[in-house]
Formats: structure tokens, C-alpha cells, sequence
């Protein structure tokens, strides 16, 4: 968990070490490269975040096939967000600014240990995010959102032109499936405001 704040312990590490990056597509060999990639992940956390944290959101152990597997969580915040929205951090309650402004990436790893108890292969896959929310495949639209769609995509030239004759004109265009969009052209594209 301390990944971008102290220095790794790579005595648990085997000399010839596999790193399966699976995320970017790399396999190196030996306990050297394996040291190059930390520090490259842990110098484009500092460089690409003002605040970088690891967090380890879920372990488990295999002994059946002698692997770890680990589930973990990269969290940081932009150096661009801490510029133009520093009133917004609080420093004292990190937890809760990194719950509101963060930005993620999740992943899963699997350590692989030798009777020796040292890690000889150490494989990182990419884990999609969790999501609560369910896609419907064929949503049915119906008028009024049309309308509604419509209506946010005009540019009136005065507050006036918001009447209700307007959005019933265009409402029971939608429902007589009658929409011509050429009448109210000039209102949903004005051209000569444009320029």
C-alpha cells in the first residue's frame, strides 16, 4: 500500500523474477527489470498526480497452485485539479477529498511463490470497474423526451421565445411523427449568429 511513498522490499523476490504486464503488454525477465518497471510506475504516478496513493482492496491466498492474488486500486488527483480547484482539497481529510476528485485505475495481480517462499512470477492484468448502473439495449424514447432534447438544443434569441406554443408545436410534431425540422430551422440553428 505504500508503494508511491517508501521503497519497495525486493528481497521477497526471486533473482530471475517473470513480470507479466499484462496491461501494457510486457514481459520482462530477472529481478533487474522487474526494479526498472516499479520505478518507471512510481515516477508517472508522481509526475501525472499531485497525490498518488495504492490501495489493496483485496487479498487472498491460493495454496492450492501457491499464488497470492491481490486486487488494488491506484487513486490519485491531477496536479491541473489541484491548481484550479485548491479551495475544494482539505488537506486534514484526504480520504474525503480523494472520494470526491480522484481519478482511478483498478488491476489485479498474481504472485506466484516458490518453496523457497520467494516470488518467481508476478502477473498484472487489468480489472474493469465495478459499475451499479445496468444498460438497457433498445430504450424506448418517448415524446416527451424528444421534445425535451429538442427544446435544449434551441438557441432562442430572447427569453420570450420560450413560450408553451413553441414546445407544443414541436410535441405534436414528435407525436404525429410529423417532425420537420426546416420550420424551426433558423430557431435550433441561428447561422447568423454564428458569425
Amino acid at each position: 500500500p505504500e508503494l508511491f511513498v517508501k521503497p519497495h522490499d525486493y528481497s521477497i523476490y526471486h533473482p530471475n523474477l517473470i513480470f507479466e504486464n499484462n496491461i501494457q503488454g510486457v514481459r520482462t525477465v530477472g529481478i533487474y527489470h522487474y526494479v526498472k518497471q516499479i520505478a518507471l510506475l512510481r515516477a508517472v504516478g508522481h509526475i501525472r498526480f499531485a497525490y498518488v496513493k495504492l490501495d489493496v482492496l483485496k487479498i487472498t491466498m491460493h495454496k492450492e497452485d501457491n499464488t497470492v492474488k491481490l486486487r488494488w486500486r491506484i487513486r490519485g488527483i491531477s496536479g491541473l485539479k489541484v491548481m484550479f480547484l485548491f479551495w475544494k482539497f482539505k488537506v486534514w481529510n484526504m480520504k474525503e477529498t480523494l472520494g470526491s476528485q480522484d481519478t482511478w485505475y483498478d488491476g489485479f495481480s498474481t504472485f506466484h511463490v516458490g518453496n523457497d517462499g520467494k516470488i518467481f512470477k508476478h502477473v498484472v492484468d487489468k480489472v474493469v470497474p465495478e459499475s451499479n448502473s445496468t444498460v438497457t439495449a433498445n430504450p424506448q424514447i418517448g415524446s416527451g423526451k424528444l421534445a425535451l432534447m429538442f427544446a435544449l438544443t434551441m438557441t432562442p434569441r430572447s427569453v420570450s421565445d420560450f413560450n408553451a406554443d413553441f414546445f407544443t408545436t414541436i410535441r405534436e410534431e414528435i407525436v404525429n411523427n410529423h417532425i420537420n425540422l426546416s420550420s424551426h430551422w433558423q430557431d435550433l440553428f441561428p447561422i447568423d449568429r454564428l458569425f
